[in-house]
């Protein structure tokens, strides 16, 4: 109403014109209101700051956890110690960024600087939230529609885990279904309608030459719906995806 572009329509310019990029940042545009940014970038800033200062004490409780967790390998083996030792050895990419920026070994032009490694954190969770929510809402979608296979997946399901057991990964990652299942319902609805790489080098590929900095596009829909490579697109078919990936 004020003559200011919306921001459905900037992001719009933005995604299927790339070069508008470079203009948007000189003129210091931003998607997300300046307070939305300001307040994760405060709160990531103090989580960095919290991990750095635990760091001294993690290290100085090495010797008594590595003496816990000899005690529960050697004697106890029970499903706490497992919990408590997974606890305390992950790690997440935040962790591995503050890692590599304390890394001796690496020159300091190559580290990561904690602009950088607060902005990559910030994608995570810009990027990371509404593809997952809706991946998981186009997967209720296709089962809903298709009761044959939800029922297919739920037999699956009773017969990994049954009567209700916990969900453990090992299983988890064995059930060829849901795989199928997963894969196809993001074949149908692939979160990103097409995909923009840029090349670090010149490259050839079957004859076509990519060169260095060309940004090259990938039409992640119409491919998932090209009936030349998979048999009725635009059907549920669990059992296509994994033929597919069978195949290849």
């Amino acid at each position: 109403s004020d003559g200011q572009p919306s921001l459905q329509q900037s992001t719009s310019q933005a995604t299927f014109f790339p070069f508008l990029g470079p203009i948007l940042e000189k003129f210091e545009f931003s998607f997300f209101p300046k307070s939305v940014t300001d307040f994760f970038y405060a709160s990531l800033e103090k989580i960095k700051s919290n991990r750095e200062t635990s760091q001294q004490k993690v290290q100085s409780d090495t010797m008594v956890f590595s003496a816990f967790q000899y005690l529960c390998i050697s004697r106890l083996r029970n499903g706490i110690c497992s919990a408590l030792i997974y606890l305390q050895s992950r790690v997440d990419f935040l962790q591995l960024m503050i890692d590599s920026q304390k890394n001796n070994g690496l020159q300091k032009d190559k580290r990561l600087s904690d602009h950088e490694i607060l902005s990559q954190s910030m994608i995570f969770i810009f990027a990371g939230y509404e593809t997952s929510s809706s991946s998981l809402t186009f997967l209720a979608y296709n089962l809903a529609t298709n009761p044959e296979i939800m029922r297919k997946l739920q037999e699956e399901i009773d017969s990994t885990f049954p009567n209700k057991a916990p969900v453990q990964y090992q299983p988890l990652m064995e059930m060829d279904y849901l795989d199928s299942v997963i894969n196809e319902s993001l074949r149908l609805f692939p979160i990103a309608a097409r995909l923009e790489r840029v090349a670090k080098a010149s490259v050839e590929i079957n004859g076509l030459v990519i060169p260095k900095d060309m940004v090259v596009l990938v039409p992640t829909w119409p491919l998932h719906r090209d009936p030349e490579i998979w048999p009725e697109p635009e059907k549920f078919k669990p059992e296509s995806s994994h033929s597919f990936l069978s195949a290849h």
